[in-house]
């Protein structure tokens, strides 16, 4: 219970391992010790008639609701607010101080103040409101370590960006979804680049229930929202040797980039370890590895089919914790007389922290011949390892098809530089002051050389999968079915209960197409069936989004121009559409002449 990642009882400090060893988790217990899930919104009318004041002349009262595990809460009395992030070795980080205005016991529809409350009872908290973020563990004594926050099996799915009818209640709107990110424990408030309000919510029954608390409670203006949002991923499905990129501004660098993938499961890995990866690769982590994504990345370079260099990999995006790998290249430097250098650009971070690669001490001296060259690479070395990093991060981040992270794809910068070129940079001539820093010229061309050998490679979209747990009879088995396959999904596993008529059908929806399915499935199977919907994984689409008919059998099934976008372009372009950016398509199909019924003589 007290145990958290990166912190453990037995290394605390000894006031910490003594206060808590002190416990025996009763009411009699000298310190408090307290744990708060959730802020709970309450009218103020519902309160007892003395506690009314509480609430600041406003409509609802905000309540922290909790449980006691130690000792004994009373009101008046000042207890520490402790952060999940709060460490005892540094008391004045994550921690604050509030006094308990009030303390509920809530039954149904009535409230009852009480006095105090000891170990093992839950409660409501008044008092805390400013103090609390979220959830929070309360204690008398800043010694203590804070109780692990609460974790749940799905992740919101449905995302919504709001915004206030009239333009003078945005202040409303923002307080008021800071209030609704409070009291729901589940719902998600993001902001996107674009300055959007984002709310992400369970369902469609969780969002409509968030979006009238909005208007009714915490906002208590008329709010506009958009239509569903949904996010994709984007992927390679094939392996480009040497995609020659683009050039510096100053001529300087040339940019030869390959791009492989790894498998599914591997991204998913990467992904569902990404606050672990996160740690490693800080200087919290120093020495500690992730051992799941060390043996899946072996695994996955071992396959003869790979080209995955698992002892190579410089990096992780994006965010350095993300699904896509960067791998180290090379850098050479090629003279007119021929001389040529070259050396490994980037280190192998990632693969040394995992314990796949050991650590390099020094790097390869250059070779007789090669000293002159090598030593105007080096003056740029750092300059090209931090741009190709940017670049990478950039472009995991944003992907070329449609502005979406990418999921799995496998990155390697190789870089040719002119030695002319250099040797009247390091001189400041012309290469250098003519064109700008060379930072920015490395990040850009390099952004879009990556970005080129993404869209070479057979590109793919990866669509967002919903697990579908449907609980029906046989009469209703028809209309489910049909459900399923109008919304491009597929039945995983069909169970039937013994000595009934129930059976248990396991299904796969896309996100994009799961929106009123519920609904559509109580119409078609006449209220029979009911379904449960959660997140379940990421699965690539394979259907070519770019496709056009080439050969002949191609041309007779699909036409000389295909006139249907098939479902993975359609998809695209409505991403392209809701983000701003250039779609290819036919305002006008076919028009004929307007007639003109004027005679003019």
């Amino acid at each position: 219970l007290l145990s958290l990642p990166g912190g453990d009882l037995r290394g605390a400090d000894a006031e910490v391992e003594a206060t808590v060893s002190a416990f025996e988790f009763g009411p009699d217990d000298a310190e408090t010790v307290g744990f708060v899930s959730k802020m709970v919104a309450l009218p103020t009318e519902s309160l007892p008639a003395e506690h009314r004041g509480l609430a600041g002349g406003e409509e609802t009262a905000y309540l922290a609701f909790g449980r006691i595990f130690a000792g004994t809460l009373s009101v008046g009395q000042t207890v520490h607010v402790l952060s999940p992030s709060y460490d005892p070795s540094d008391p004045g980080r994550g921690r604050k101080e509030g006094k308990v205005a009030g303390l509920f016991l809530m039954k149904g529809r009535d409230v009852d103040a009480l006095p105090a409350a000891g170990a093992g009872n839950m409660v409501a908290i008044a008092g805390l409101g400013e103090a609390i973020h979220r959830s929070a563990t309360l204690s008398s004594t800043p010694t203590m370590r804070p109780l692990e926050p609460m974790t749940y099996q799905s992740a919101p799915i449905l995302r919504k960006a709001v915004e206030p009818k009239n333009p003078a209640d945005l202040q409303r709107l923002a307080r008021g979804l800071e209030l609704l990110y409070k009291a729901d424990p589940f719902v998600e408030i993001e902001s996107s680049k674009e300055g959007e309000h984002i709310v992400c919510a369970a369902g469609e029954v969780h969002m409509e229930s968030c979006i009238k608390e909005l208007r009714e409670s915490f906002a208590r203006c008329e709010i506009l929202t958009s239509p569903p949002l949904v996010t994709f991923r984007e992927t390679v499905r094939a392996t480009s040797l040497e995609h020659k990129g683009c050039k510096t501004q100053n001529g300087m660098c040339q940019f030869e980039v390959r791009t492989s993938f790894v498998p599914d499961d591997v991204a998913k890995l990467i992904s569902s370890e990404s606050h672990r990866l996160g740690l490693m690769v800080s200087a919290m982590g120093e020495g500690r590895g992730v051992p799941e994504v060390a043996r899946a990345l072996k695994a996955a370079a071992a396959d003869p089919s790979s080209r995955l260099d698992a002892a190579s990999v410089w990096s992780l995006g994006p965010e350095y914790v993300g699904p896509n790998l960067l791998c180290a290249g090379r850098v050479s430097v090629r003279s007119e007389s021929g001389e040529e250098a070259s050396s490994t650009i980037g280190s192998p971070a990632v693969s040394q922290r995992l314990g796949i690669s050991a650590a390099v001490e020094e790097e390869e001296a250059p070779s007789k011949g090669e000293e002159g060259l090598a030593g105007h690479l080096e003056s740029i070395s750092a300059v090209l390892e931090d741009g190709i990093k940017s670049a990478f991060q950039m472009v995991a981040a944003a992907g070329p098809m449609c502005d979406e992270p990418l999921f799995g794809v496998v990155v390697t910068v190789d870089v040719t530089v002119d030695a002319s070129k250099l040797s009247e940079y390091a001189d400041g001539g012309p290469a250098a002051a003519n064109f700008g820093p060379l930072s920015g010229q490395v990040i850009s061309a390099c952004r879009e050389s990556i970005r080129a050998a993404v869209m070479a490679s057979s590109p793919r979209l990866v669509e967002a999968y919903l697990r579908c747990e449907i609980l029906t009879t046989s009469a209703g088995l028809a209309g489910t079915y049909a459900s399923i396959g109008s919304r491009q999904g597929y039945v995983a596993k069909e169970d039937m209960r013994e000595g009934s008529d129930i059976f248990l059908i396991l299904a796969y929806l896309p996100l994009a197409d799961s929106f009123g399915f519920v609904d559509e499935l109580r119409k078609r199977s006449s209220g029979i069936s009911s379904a449960t919907l959660s997140f379940s994984h990421w699965s690539c689409n394979d259907e070519d989004p770019y496709f056009v008919p080439k050969t002949e059998e191609e041309r007779e099934e699909h036409g000389e121009v295909s006139q249907l976008k098939n479902r993975s372009r359609r998809l695209l372009d409505g991403v392209r559409k809701r983000k701003g950016l250039l779609v290819e398509e036919k305002l006008v199909a076919s028009a004929t002449k307007q007639r003109t019924l004027a005679k003019k003589v």
